[in-house]
């Protein structure tokens, strides 16, 4: 139907209803609009009143062009009801009603529908009644498209576009809403959006852009629109779109903090694990580590085992984050790594021979390099038990990599006893697992080298024996040398008299007094010891000198020994009188009064003979007696 020819039939259709203004009338339902989704088919209702009693009133439609009646009913005539293909019309004549419905393929939008009564239908001079409707063909959304569609990822605080659009072209216009879901409920978003329209034959699709600036709290809520003017079945719903899934990138709001090692001592070969984190930030912030030792990790973990290149040094994290230019250096505590001591090497290694009094030296090394700095000291083992030794000791280090090496020099000068015995140095700073221990060297023998030691018999310097003794030896004993002898003698004077250490002296005489020397040679010395005989015989009779002091109760006695024989050590003298039964004794020693010998016999008898006898004795024997007669004088107290 063109323009001109529809105004034409509105204009028809607005002047036969002024004219036909009476007390009959029709009503069309649904009017002003007939809504109806497209591909659904259209019912319309007409209801006349009560006044067409005619015989041949009349009710029918029209379709636009005001062309020719579509379904008329004779409202008072029989019970039929008429048929119009495509359409099917229904009649109750006790509701006064007519309707009608059109298939989807037999109406378009904005079609108008009339609906005519005549109370007379064959007269053609008075306007009949009408009312009409307008068919309001909706096409409905049936789709709403959110893009991106599954995952935005965002920085905080920067804008993100999301766009809703409605398919297809829809009529009447789709109206779009956005939301985004806190703590599980919708929550309408009412800024920052911009609407716009693609028409199409008088439809349309809705496009709604919504600018979106996130906060981090928007991290993991999800964000979707709404469309109104869906239909299901005969019900407008709305749709919903796919739910796109914030991803808010944020920096973390704090540094990385490294935990694992708290600066405590470590040893060589010790292993620990480091962690690195840091909290907040989407998505996790990225963390590498560095140490010392060329060590890299792109975790939050690395495990290190400590070398000497790690003392005094530390390893490094590094946090960075896509958001915000975040990067973050932190540093373990500065690592404090000790080298243990593994060995102490004493050098010689095995034996030192050196000759008494003699200083040599031994040297105590420890390895490799340690930290802290090793201490050495110095043992000796004396009957079984250690025994430090203090004396003059210098010490000396080597310094690489701020480790050390310690080196201990003994200067030791042994005596004869300690010959035989071990020596060994002990130095701290070793390790067994977790525990710190001390470690021992190799020990040392001392081959301490002497001159012979030795004894001689018999005992007795000089030694005293009486001529014509005979079967007497002289015996030189070595009781220790280091080496062994190589020769052992006795000479007199100058004299060999024994190419042995021991010399058998044949039947004695005064000539073998004198001094005997035995010498013991080894490779370090030779040690003499000497011994003088002194060959005594029995001295002579004692020779008078004179009587003296003779009193008549008292005498002294006085006499010499024989210059020409052994001299005396003691005399035996006895005395008694001339008519006594027992004598007396007494012994004297020898005086030093010009070798004049003395003895003064007391409690005499006066005027009485006595015999006095006079022994001298020494180591050799006795002498002759000296045989004297003496007497006391008479008592002057007593008269005659």
């Amino acid at each position: 139907m063109t323009l001109d020819r529809r105004l034409q039939c509105l204009l028809w259709l607005y002047i036969t209803t002024v004219q036909g203004m009476t007390g009959l009338s029709v009503v069309v339902s649904i009017s002003p609009t007939a809504d109806v989704v497209s591909g659904q088919t259209l019912s319309i209702t007409c209801q006349w009143s009560a006044d067409y009693t005619g015989p041949n009133a009349v009710v029918n439609y029209k379709l636009n062009d005001c062309g020719g009646a579509i379904g008329s009913l004779f409202i008072n005539v029989g019970t039929a009801c008429p048929s119009v293909p495509p359409y099917t019309l229904t009649c109750n004549r006790a509701t006064r009603t007519l309707g009608i419905q059109i298939p989807a393929n037999s109406y378009s939008h904005g079609d108008i529908w009339t609906c005519e009564g005549r109370n007379d239908n064959y007269d053609n001079t008075t306007p009949p009644q009408t009312d009409t409707t307008t068919v309001d063909v909706v096409l409905p959304v049936t789709s709403v498209t959110i893009t991106p569609s599954t995952t935005v990822l965002v920085d905080v605080g920067t804008s993100t576009t999301l766009t809703c659009t409605t398919q297809p072209h829809s009529r009447p216009t789709a109206s779009v809403t956005w939301y985004r879901v806190v703590s599980g409920q919708p929550q309408q978003i009412t800024s920052n959006i911009n609407v716009s329209h693609d028409t199409q034959n008088s439809t349309q699709t809705t496009t709604s852009v919504l600018s979106y600036v996130p906060s981090k709290e928007d991290n993991g809520r999800t964000v979707y629109c709404v469309s109104d003017g869906g239909w299901t079945g005969s019900t407008d719903t709305t749709l919903e779109s796919a739910r796109v899934s914030i991803n808010v990138r944020y920096s973390p709001d704090t540094d990385p903090v490294v935990s694992g090692y708290d600066g405590s001592t470590m040893y060589m070969g010790d292993s620990v694990t480091l962690s690195c984190t840091v909290v907040g930030g989407y998505p996790t912030a990225s963390l590498s580590w560095t140490c010392p030792d060329g060590t890299t990790s792109v975790s939050g973990t690395v495990t290190v085992t400590f070398s000497n290149i790690f003392h005094g040094k530390t390893c490094s994290c590094v946090a960075t984050h896509i958001a915000g230019g975040y990067s973050r250096t932190v540093t373990t505590p500065i690592f404090i790594v000790n080298i243990p001591v593994t060995t102490v090497i004493i050098t010689p290694s095995t034996t030192v021979t050196v000759d008494v009094g003699t200083s040599t030296t031994l040297t105590c090394t420890t390895h490799p390099h340690s930290r802290p700095t090793a201490n050495v000291t110095w043992y000796r083992v004396v009957s079984g038990q250690p025994q430090q030794i203090t004396g003059k000791i210098s010490v000396s280090y080597d310094t690489h990599e701020s480790a050390q090496t310690t080196t201990s020099v003994l200067s030791y000068v042994p005596s004869k006893a300690e010959h035989g015995r071990t020596v060994y140095c002990v130095s701290d700073g070793g390790r067994t697992g977790s525990t710190t221990t001390s470690l021992q060297s190799n020990t040392v023998t001392l081959n301490v080298r002497y001159r012979p030691a030795i004894s001689i018999a018999p005992l007795g310097d000089p030694y005293v024996i009486t001529e014509g003794i005979s079967g007497i030896s002289l015996v030189c004993t070595v009781t220790s040398a280091n080496p062994s002898v190589t020769s052992i003698f006795w000479t007199r004077e100058v004299t060999e008299v024994s190419n042995t250490g021991v010399y058998n002296l044949p039947t004695i005489t005064p000539g073998h007094s004198g001094e005997y020397t035995c010498s013991a040679i080894n490779d370090v010395g030779t040690t003499t010891e000497s011994i003088t005989l002194v060959v005594i015989s029995s001295p002579a009779e004692p020779n008078i000198v004179g009587i003296t002091n003779v009193s008549s109760s008292s005498l002294t006695v006085q006499w010499s020994s024989d210059e020409k024989s052994s001299a005396p050590s003691t005399f035996n003298i006895s005395h008694r009188c001339k008519h006594c039964d027992l004598p007396d004794s007494t012994s004297i020693g020898r005086t030093t009064n010009e070798d004049v010998y003395s003895t003064t016999f007391t409690n005499l008898l006066p005027e009485t003979v006595y015999y006095v006898n006079i022994t001298a004795i020494n180591q050799g024997g006795s002498s002759s007696p000296l045989d004297l007669i003496v007497s006391t004088t008479p008592d002057s107290n007593v008269l005659y």
